[in-house]
């Protein structure tokens, strides 16, 4: 008997587990009956890991037009619109072949087709030659062609078809049909129906229902990490050739189409009417989402209010606030305009710059319609499971979390009955199938998750004679494990502990395969699973526990989901002799004195980065890190430099300095930081000074510090030849003698001078962590 038909028959017991909240729906995702779309283990590996900072470079043109660019283009050149292509009207073309003579026709269009058409152009001729090699009449392909033909190059523009999903051909057959007339649609879809036959025989377009309407069963998108979302925000904001009203409006798309999940052509279509919001406390923004006569939503169910001042964090709201209140105040009609223009901005405004954004990343091939199946995932996840598990997925803290749950689900109670409509409201759905067989992309993990809260005991008699422990072992591993009133153990608290003592028949193989990251052997493991750096974990886990045992939870209870106990205890002893002195005093080279603590526990964690420019760059040094990591040469180099950090490092300066005498370590710790984070981000301070002696106004012989602005030279110009490829700041502050070594900040800064960043003290400071994970 299979497994899935097995558990069929026990999923009334699931249901009635203690502390379990496992609905029909969820239990049928366990046991395989419900069609869900769950993403693949590639895609939760990109999902988790980091994305490099985008180096994209925008301009209006990108916004306002449509910019076509060759294959060779540079990144920073708008003159691609200059491309070797077909640059006539295709659809007068094929309409003068028509007109002329018949017998002539096919070779014509044949003929057509050797031209460097654009993928839409050659397409449209591709289905004319079908109709005329079928046996239509000319006056047929005619009658085709003017129907759809230009709706159909204006809709597809310069696409190349190679991720096309379901959804972007049925958005681009929707925008046609919403230009007909309402009373002969019948014939608009018949003949959209003829072209999409033909683009399936040809170029394997997907099967999609073109009468019936309705959303489109897609299952193919997937989750977008937050740290993508804040990059795509953060690359627009340091854009320097895109003008300010570009940038707010392009972010205020980004924001709404990851934090409310609204359609494309919902938000584009936004009037400033549309906005409700408190006009005297200035606190409560909704948008109302319903036809009007730029686009027509997909059915009545579509109408629905969005709760803004609910789902954006409040600097979002705050950017939001300022936007529709200029757009209020200029009296336009919609909300999205073209700057100092009444029309509204189409798809591509918004699809443009994020391709070009991410277009060199691992999210290239990231669609508008998939920040909707992300939003509506995530809304799952928070209206379903536990704060702790959402904070993984998203953004959002614990209190905005509970706010969001509370708001959908009310007051009353935290868990209702009526979640999945919330659900369904919120995507704007006229029926649950459609929201739960295609959009919620994180099922199967709220219906394990669910699964995790069950409350499994056995009596203590019973776990004595398995595992042959005491009352106090159990206490020690978990001071929850035991319930001495009714001398039950809770088996969800001793899981770790369980394992290791139960005597269990091994596998054939498993001699081959190691259980820990401490074991010297190898480590029988999906290689793409695998971190160089980080081992079987993430940096995220890892970071968690840490922040978990600050907030007071202990160790056990910290790594049970996630962690072997013995990687979790090695990780958190790591962790606590980095930040203590042998005597068991605080040393504060890694924590400052100012940070406070969360709980009882001392605070043990690497310092929080608030800001998403440092975050960014954060993530691009990891990336090389786990470069790095993979060479037993390199990791040796790292090893070095990281003795050498914690000696010099302390949290009263933001500096790492080196006196001359240590010249050739300051070398090779700046040769091995640079192919950490590029020397671009660098500063370095040479500064030489020396004592003079001189006679105080009391007659009293001390010393000041001079330049030797002669020596000074020298060493300056033995650093361009030692280090000719260093593209960062050099600079001879007279504030130490020898060698000093920053991080500038990639945050903007008033004034000349750029101020420092603790990114790299988080960085070194989570590897000294980590180092010896994987050795």
């Amino acid at each position: 008997m299979t497994r899935p038909s097995y558990l069929r028959h026990i999923a009334i017991y699931w249901q009635t587990l203690p502390e379990v909240y496992l609905d029909v729906q969820l239990v049928q995702v366990l046991t395989g009956q419900q069609k869900q779309t769950s993403i693949s283990t590639s895609q939760w590996l990109r999902y988790f890991q980091g994305i490099k900072t985008p180096s994209a470079v925008l301009s209006d043109e990108h916004v306002s037009k449509l910019v076509i660019e060759s294959s060779n283009s540079t990144e920073d050149s708008l003159d691609t619109i200059k491309v070797a292509r077909f640059r006539s009207d295709a659809v007068k073309e094929i309409r003068t072949i028509l007109n002329g003579d018949k017998k002539q026709a096919q070779p014509q269009l044949i003929n057509l087709l050797t031209q460097n058409l654009y993928p839409n152009q050659e397409r449209l001729v591709r289905w004319m030659l079908d109709l005329l090699t079928s046996g239509n009449k000319i006056n047929t392909l005619k009658r085709y062609l003017s129907e759809i033909g230009n709706g159909f190059i204006a809709g597809t523009r310069t696409a190349d078809f190679s991720h096309s999903s379901k959804h972007d051909y049925h958005y681009i057959y929707n925008e046609i049909i919403a230009e007909k007339n309402p009373n002969k649609l019948g014939f608009t879809k018949t003949v959209i129906c003829s072209l999409h036959h033909s683009l399936k025989k040809h170029y394997q377009a997907p099967d999609i229902d073109i009468r019936g309407g309705g959303d489109p069963q897609i299952v193919s998108s997937y989750l977008i990490p937050n740290q993508v979302y804040h990059a795509i925000l953060s690359c627009i904001a340091e854009q320097e050739t895109l003008s300010e009203y570009y940038k707010q409006a392009l972010s205020i798309v980004i924001i709404l189409l990851y934090r409310t999940g609204m359609r494309i052509s919902e938000i584009l279509g936004l009037q400033v009417k549309d906005i409700e919001y408190d006009n005297q406390g200035f606190m409560e923004y909704n948008l109302i989402v319903r036809s009007n006569a730029h686009r027509d939503l997909k059915s009545d169910d579509g109408t629905r209010r969005i709760y803004l001042s609910v789902l954006l964090l409040p600097e979002e709201l705050e950017d939001f606030k300022r936007f529709f209140h200029l757009k209020e105040g200029q009296s336009s009609r919609y909300l999205f305009t073209l700057a100092y223009q009444s029309t509204p901005l189409s798809r591509y405004s918004i699809e443009q710059p994020i391709k070009r954004i991410l277009e060199n990343t691992a999210y290239h091939d990231l669609t508008l319609h998939s920040f909707r199946h992300n939003a509506i995932s995530n809304m799952a996840l928070i209206i379903r499971c536990n704060p702790m598990l959402v904070m993984q997925f998203t953004d959002y803290d614990e209190i905005k979390i509970h706010d969001i749950k509370t708001h959908f689900l009310g007051k009353v109670r935290s868990v209702s009955t009526n979640h999945w409509d919330a659900l369904m409201e919120f995507a704007g759905h006229a029926n649950l199938i459609t929201t739960f067989s295609s959009y919620i992309h994180t099922a199967d993990i709220i219906a394990s998750h669910q699964l995790q809260q069950a409350k499994l005991t056995l009596p203590l008699d019973v776990v004595n004679k398995l595992i042959g422990t005491s009352r106090m072992d159990l206490k020690q591993h978990n001071k929850y494990a035991l319930e001495s009133r009714d001398n039950a153990v809770n088996l969800s608290n001793i899981r770790q502990y369980v394992n290791r003592k139960v005597d269990c028949e091994k596998l054939i193989f498993a001699d081959k395969v190691k259980t820990s990251l401490l074991s010297s052997g190898p480590i029988v493991i999906d290689k793409k699973q695998y971190s160089a750096m980080f081992g079987r974990y993430s940096r995220e886990m890892i970071e968690k526990l840490l922040w978990d045992i600050e907030d007071g939870q202990m160790l056990g209870a910290a790594s049970s989901l996630n962690f072997m106990y013995d990687d979790a205890l090695m990780i958190y002893e790591r962790a606590l002799s980095l930040v203590k002195n042998e005597d068991g005093t605080l040393n504060h080279k890694l924590i400052s004195k100012r940070r406070k603590q969360r709980s009882n526990h001392i605070l043990i964690a690497p310092t929080p980065l608030h800001y998403h420019e440092e975050q960014a760059l954060v993530y691009q040094c990891f990336d090389n890190l786990e470069t790095l990591y993979k060479s037993k040469a390199s990791r040796h180099e790292i090893k070095h430099i990281l003795k050498l950090f914690y000696e010099k490092t302390n949290t009263s300066k933001s500096e790492i300095r080196f006196t001359f005498k240590q010249k050739k370590n300051f070398y090779k710790y700046l040769d091995t930081m640079c192919q950490i984070l590029p020397s671009q981000h660098w500063r370095v301070n040479i500064s030489c000074i020396e004592s003079e002696s001189y006679t105080n106004e009391k007659n009293k012989k001390t010393y000041r510090p001079v330049v030797n602005k002669a020596a000074q030279l020298r060493r300056i110009e033995e650093f361009g030849k030692k280090a000719p490829g260093f593209e960062g700041k050099v600079t001879s502050l007279g504030t130490y003698n020898g060698y000093a070594l920053t991080v500038i900040s990639p945050l903007k800064q008033k004034g000349k001078s750029k101020l420092s960043s603790a990114l790299m003290s988080y960085v070194l400071h989570f590897l000294l962590i980590v180092d010896s994970l994987t050795d």
